[in-house]
């Protein structure tokens, strides 16, 4: 039998401290993957969150590291690490076998 240790841990929502609108973020999406988003704007839910915005200050404090990519940065690691033959095989094979 093994052993299993549970700590304690906590969770965190990390961001840059910047809030984004939908229509830039898919702006931004848009451009990075060349085509077009058709964006179809629903009435708003009065349980919509009408702004957040996460920030580094926590995770800062506790390991003493400070992110600093930009969000085009990253959207575009991203969409470049997704294209990788490896990964789309691997996402492929998860989202059939929870279909």
């Amino acid at each position: 039998f093994r052993r299993v240790l549970f700590r304690s841990f906590e969770i965190l929502n990390v961001g840059g401290g910047n809030p984004i609108s939908m229509t830039k973020l898919c702006e931004h999406i848009s451009s990075i993957c060349g085509n077009e988003i058709k964006i179809i704007r629903e009435k708003k839910d009065h349980q919509d969150v009408l702004k957040t915005e996460a920030s580094f200050v926590k995770l800062e404090k506790m390991i003493s590291y400070h992110p600093d990519t930009r969000i085009e940065i990253g959207l575009q690691k991203t969409f470049k690490w997704f294209q990788n033959k490896q990964i789309l095989s691997n996402l492929n094979n998860w989202v059939d076998s929870v279909s």
